[in-house]
């Protein structure tokens, strides 16, 4: 099993060009649905314990869950945050298929890895990033910067678009690389900009919009509006493909 490394820690591999430049309190890694709950037992065998009950309604319901140490509890900086879909956004299965195709091979130290492709890179910043959070994480607009100054030949701005509005994300993306064009004199084409401009959002999305923009959702929705707002389910995945590893069987070599 080879992880997707996501954000912080991709990033600082591929356009901070060292690890130590990105400020990170947590690795994420993303992993395919049916692999989630194996996933999880291997972190459970290297000493993880999940913030929740982690079974086969988590892995249909949620899209990720943060585990942590217990060689070092309460600290942030022996947490990993094991993804099975890319976003909390629901899509069908192919969406989240088609990013583990496009992730590309890549050393973490001596550990190998795959990192997301640019683009998909990119429409995590923008999608995550712009989100309310008690401490600004102001770092996704440099990690975004970033992403399109050093890698501006790989960005594939017409499936950044088209992703964006498939999945509901037109306003939290617009949103995020208007911000960065301004204040960071982002070279993002004006085109994209105007594209996202002309689209409308369903009711749905701006709700959703609010809820994760605005601070005074946070103490009655909690992060997961869209489970609270109830809006298109996830297709649940197979229970048969959803086994817990053995731990007999838990290695270096897994997550």
């Amino acid at each position: 099993m080879t992880p997707v490394l996501l954000k912080g820690g991709a990033l600082g591999i591929t356009v901070y060009g060292d690890a130590g430049a990105r400020p990170m309190e947590d690795i994420d890694i993303l992993v395919r649905p049916h692999q989630a709950l194996h996933a999880g037992g291997i972190l459970a065998g290297h000493g993880f314990v999940p913030q929740y009950r982690f079974d086969e309604q988590r892995v249909r319901t949620l899209n990720a869950v943060n585990f942590s140490s217990t060689t070092s509890p309460g600290h942030t900086s022996g947490a990993i945050d094991l993804h099975w879909h890319l976003l909390p956004e629901p899509c069908d299965e192919s969406c989240d298929e088609a990013v583990h195709t496009r992730a590309k091979p890549a050393l973490l130290r001596d550990l190998p890895v795959h990192v997301l492709d640019p683009t998909d890179e990119l429409l995590l910043a923008c999608a995550h990033g712009i989100r309310w959070n008690l401490t600004p994480p102001i770092r996704w607009a440099a990690d975004a910067h970033l992403l399109v100054t050093r890698l501006a030949d790989t960005i594939d701005w017409a499936r950044l678009v088209d992703t964006a509005r498939r999945r509901g994300l037109t306003l939290p993306v617009r949103t995020a690389l208007r911000y960065i064009a301004s204040s960071l004199a982002t070279p993002v084409p004006d085109a994209v900009l105007r594209q996202l401009e002309e689209t409308t959002p369903r009711t749905s999305e701006r709700l959703e919009f609010w809820l994760r923009v605005s601070p005074l959702a946070e103490p009655w929705f909690g992060d997961d509006s869209r489970r609270w707002c109830k809006l298109e389910p996830r297709a649940a995945p197979s229970p048969q493909a959803l086994s817990v590893a053995n731990p007999t069987e838990l290695g270096e070599g897994g997550v």
